[in-house]
């Protein structure tokens, strides 16, 4: 059930800050912020909305106040950054093989759950006067369900994280819940409906990486792990392309006079190549997460480089 929220009054200069999942790929969010942050890219975002590691990134910024974005963005650093290794995120071992047996993933989740419960203050998010959407899916029903500033949990920060195949879902406000982007990439139409125009939506994939990534050969997506993180990196891909459709859509018909809205302003921001190569999605070493991060902020802050964000009709012909 996609819960219905009013629409508010946005101001001009407001922004929606949507991102996407993508596990331990979350950090190049960070460093695109950062890096796009030094070179005065970003918007006033009043509103977060995210999926999986994109929900974890969004509610911990959401904490903070419009004008304290830059703190936001140095608490979310220090989250990230204080990540050791895979151990500190999820447990596997033996035992693995055995946990589907009474559970429905094959990662002991607690290592995440304290992470969320040290890092996410819902009274925080309430006092900041942001507006934060959860996306997560219920498995009883088939129901997507968002979940807003008023109501949300580390628990609901958790369930939208909670990867299929590897985290357990978590049963919450008499649902089930786990990865909302099993259906829905992100709440971009949730922001879209509350009266945002301007979109800033941030990637953790390059644009077409099916063109540039290697050819996976057969041997090496047999083990259970890289199989199951490259069919949901799939789908998480096409779920959002089909997100990104119907803003491409609304334009069309704002344009053609079939509607009283003004058009989006949607800009699409990618990462690095660097990350193209990578079928794991849960590789949380040091060394893979700083060598993202510095990646995607060296992207972003370069003035030589000058780059800049897609729009939604740039982002289509690139994608091809």
């Amino acid at each position: 059930m996609e819960k219905e929220w009013s629409p508010r009054q946005v101001g001009e200069d407001e922004s929606a800050l949507i991102l996407a999942g993508g596990s331990s790929r979350g950090i190049t969010q960070v460093g695109t912020l950062c890096g796009a942050l030094e070179r005065a890219l970003l918007g006033k975002y009043t509103f977060f909305g995210g999926n999986s590691v994109g929900a974890i990134n969004a509610a911990d910024l959401a904490q903070y106040p419009p004008e304290q974005f830059e703190q936001a963005l140095e608490h979310l650093k220090t989250l990230w950054f204080g990540i050791r290794g895979n151990r500190d995120i999820w447990r596997g071992g033996l035992l693995s093989v055995l946990r589907p047996l009474w559970s429905n993933g094959f990662a002991d989740p607690a290592p995440l759950q304290r992470i969320l419960q040290r890092n996410f203050d819902p009274e925080r998010v309430r006092a900041s006067r942001q507006k934060l959407r959860l996306s997560t899916v219920d498995v009883l029903s088939g129901e997507y369900v968002e979940f807003g500033e008023a109501e949300a949990t580390w628990e609901h920060v958790y369930a939208s994280a909670a990867m299929p195949f590897a985290f357990p879902c978590i049963q919450k406000d008499n649902y089930y819940l786990t990865d909302g982007g099993v259906l829905k990439v992100a709440p971009i139409s949730t922001a879209i409906k509350l009266g945002y125009r301007k979109l800033d939506i941030i990637l953790n994939a390059p644009v077409a990486k099916e063109k540039r990534v290697k050819r996976v050969e057969v041997r090496e997506v047999r083990p259970l792990v890289p199989y199951a993180c490259r069919i949901l990196d799939l789908i998480l891909d096409q779920q959002f392309v089909q997100e990104l459709k119907v803003c491409l859509l609304y334009n069309r018909l704002a344009r053609a006079g079939a509607t009283d809205k003004v058009d989006l302003d949607v800009r699409i921001f990618a990462p690095s190549d660097v990350v193209s190569d990578e079928l794991i999605l849960m590789d949380f070493s040091k060394e893979t997460l700083m060598g993202w991060y510095q990646e995607n902020y060296k992207k972003w802050s370069d003035r030589d480089r000058n780059e800049q964000p897609l729009s939604l009709e740039e982002f289509f012909d690139k994608l091809g």
